[in-house]
């Protein structure tokens, strides 16, 4: 198929410069260092499962990372927060000595001064921080649990002292924000960011929770908001505004399947970032007889799972990040 013979091109070009094998492992993993979490997000998975499971411990890192010899870049991030577990920045460095990029996502409550210090001194390159509303009380709202006082000065404190970190804020464009984006991107401003990420499509994350999307924008109110924030940003020369790529198609399909994987805290490796629940579907376990990663990127229901891809079908789980095809549902 034309699909086929493009990713295997895709591969051996892109692996082929890096001078490694075509079948060897991704070159980006999300890794989760914890479930646990202090909010209670209502556009999040987290506080509608039943799933309990340990933090990510420092040698089942160490772990991933030697199963893995050719990572270059991580996200130390996944349904949990991830500065909740005691040895995250020990991860970091350890990812940073093998010269390994290290980047993380984070909902902004704990960034005291001590743990500033020590994502300063951990030498992580970057950081992305949920940031959803510029008015306190929606945005406690979005995220019960949030103190916006707290919250807006750990900001600023990161961004004020964290220079040689690449730090970025992300923001969901909820119906909230449909009338008040300029006033948004006016605190994101003052807040110090100069990278602000707005993600259009709220996901369902997998179909398994429709209600978390039901703030998710039309097409017609998205294009107004894009118009919106190009007017913003060409007053405010300085700040970088991406919209985040909302949909796939099947002749822009995910890369997920292909080229990163993400391994849960109990050593699950799910097929993305979305997908994270193994009891709904998982692709195996480092622990089961001790695998190394490599036995499980390379083994047969990977290679089956990126053929339902290659194929033009696709999983139920993942029907939700696609764009809807004409004429079916």
């Amino acid at each position: 198929m034309i699909l086929n013979r493009k990713y295997w091109y895709y591969r051996r070009k892109l692996l082929g410069l890096l001078g490694l094998p075509v079948y060897s492992e991704p070159l980006h993993l999300d890794i989760e260092p914890t479930i646990r979490c202090n909010l209670r997000c209502r556009i999040c998975q987290v506080p509608k499962w039943n799933r309990t499971c340990p933090d990510l411990s420092l040698d089942s890192f160490k772990k991933i990372l030697n199963s893995a010899p050719y990572l270059k870049s991580i996200k130390l991030q996944g349904m949990g927060e991830p500065l909740l577990n005691k040895d995250f920045f020990e991860m970091v460095k350890l990812a940073r000595l093998r010269d390994i990029k290290v980047s993380m996502h984070t909902n902004g409550t704990l960034l005291s001064d001590l743990n500033i210090q020590n994502l300063i001194e951990s030498q992580i390159n970057e950081i992305a921080v949920s940031c959803d509303h510029y008015d306190p009380l929606i945005l406690k709202n979005l995220r019960p649990g949030l103190n916006f006082e707290s919250f807006s000065s750990g900001i600023m404190q990161l961004n004020k002292c964290a220079s040689e970190i690449h730090v970025k804020a992300y923001s969901l464009l909820t119906l909230d924000l449909k009338e008040n984006i300029e006033r948004h991107l006016d605190f994101l401003l003052v807040c110090n960011f100069k990278e602000i990420v707005l993600q259009p499509d709220i996901t369902d994350w997998g179909g398994n929770y429709p209600e978390t999307s039901n703030s998710a924008l039309s097409h017609e109110e998205l294009k107004e908001i894009k118009e919106r924030v190009k007017e913003w940003s060409e007053k405010n020369d300085g700040t970088t505004i991406v919209f985040q790529k909302s949909r796939y198609s099947q002749e822009s399909p995910c890369p997920w399947p292909f080229h990163y994987s993400y391994i849960t805290a109990d050593l699950y490796v799910q097929p993305c970032s979305i997908c994270t629940n193994p009891s709904i579907f998982n692709l195996g376990n480092l622990n089961h007889r001790n695998r190394e990663f490599s036995g499980i990127w390379n083994r047969t229901a990977y290679f089956k799972f990126r053929d339902i891809f290659l194929n033009g079908k696709l999983p139920d789980f993942c029907r939700s990040c696609y764009a809807p095809v004409k004429g079916k549902p």
